[in-house]
């Protein structure tokens, strides 16, 4: 079944999570700036069942992508699917970074951003949306997670 709400999706998302709901799918398409899709994703998250799939659509801004990297990285979601053009080649700049990062790690890390020195491939920025599978129900909400 399909819903609508006009109002904000913060407001909605709130709303629907005070009242217990839960969902399979959601997807996640409208302001651009990290908090508002941090804060889309951590409501839908928050009511998705075990095995359901969230997709975050303009996965090309960084503010989005910079999202997917923390899910990723500390909450129970992996990538199963993704719409657009990986990336075409490794350029000559990231064989350089590799070096770097080889002759002086402790430096690099404070020299350079996470996503600079790990980049994650499976959110590639030529990706313009991206399907998540929430993995399990035992994501600890109240932990923070240091990115």
């Amino acid at each position: 079944m399909i819903e609508f709400h006009e109002d904000v999706s913060w407001r909605v998302l709130a709303r629907l999570f005070s009242e217990g709901r839960k969902f399979d799918f959601a997807f996640i398409d409208g302001c651009h700036n990290y908090d508002a899709v941090f804060i889309d994703f951590w409501f839908a998250s928050r009511m998705m069942n075990a095995g359901g799939i969230i997709v975050l659509d303009d996965v090309k801004f960084p503010s989005v992508r910079k999202v997917c990297r923390y899910v990723l990285r500390h909450m129970p979601f992996r990538v199963i699917d993704a719409a657009g053009q990986p990336d075409p080649h490794r350029s000559w700049k990231w064989e350089c970074l590799d070096m770097v990062k080889a002759i002086i790690p402790n430096l690099s890390q404070q020299i350079f951003k996470p996503e600079i020195l790990r980049p994650d491939l499976e959110i590639s920025r030529y990706f313009s949306c991206i399907a998540l599978l929430k993995e399990a129900d035992t994501w600890d909400y109240e932990k923070f997670c240091d990115f």
